[in-house]
């Protein structure tokens, strides 16, 4: 069985071995051994000590292939990773809160609309903390509405960011849920305030040319 080790993974058996003998409470391991197309796979491996005698003892080993429970551990933690980079590099600005109002998650594109340096300053703060009074009334009634109804919903507000600027930004909320329970709700933000302009001054070219 050893043979079919890599040097690496045969030391680490053979140690592993050892400090069962010496009556050391080792876990199981993972071990990669050589398939006969010169491929690996994945085995787990739990050692148990049977002590027949002062001087006689056997090592049960239980063997479990795990190379398909590993094979899809990787592809998930790739998915996760490129999803993970797909929300940081969006324009949009991603959140979750739960139902009480906090924010658990934030992607990097924090906006000049949040007050605050990075997306670190946003987690476990309430939407109350962040937002101006009247933007923040009108934010809890959307997550109120979500909590009630289970459906998504969209809103804009219009932020005063230094008290001389205005800038628009279009929300969508919509519930996570497991089967019927709700137990945060996601949303996603981006800024419209060169739309909400080009539109106004469209509607004053409109109106002059009447």
């Amino acid at each position: 069985f050893a043979t079919l080790l890599k040097v690496r993974n045969r030391d680490k058996l053979l140690l592993y071995l050892s400090n069962i003998v010496s009556g050391k409470n080792e876990k199981e391991i993972k071990l990669q051994i050589q398939r006969k197309n010169k491929s690996f796979k994945t085995i787990r491996l739990h050692g148990l000590p049977l002590l027949f005698s002062e001087h006689n003892m056997r090592i049960l080993l239980i063997i479990d292939d795990v190379s398909e429970l590993e094979n899809t551990q990787n592809a998930l933690k790739e998915s996760e990773n490129l999803y993970r980079s797909l929300i940081e590099s969006s324009d949009y600005h991603i959140f979750m809160i739960s139902a009480e109002g906090f924010f658990l998650t934030s992607n990097k594109k924090v906006d000049v609309q949040f007050f605050v340096p990075d997306n670190s300053e946003i987690k476990g703060k309430t939407v109350s903390d962040i937002y101006p009074e009247e933007s923040a009334q009108i934010f809890s009634l959307n997550i109120e509405k979500v909590i009630k109804t289970r459906q998504s919903t969209d809103f804009e507000l219009c932020v005063n960011a230094d008290s001389s600027e205005y800038r628009y930004y279009s929300y969508r909320l919509y519930p996570i849920k497991k089967e019927e329970y709700l137990w945060a709700i996601g949303g996603f933000c981006i800024e419209t305030t060169e739309k909400k302009l080009f539109e106004h001054e469209k509607q004053i070219l409109e109106d002059q040319l009447r």
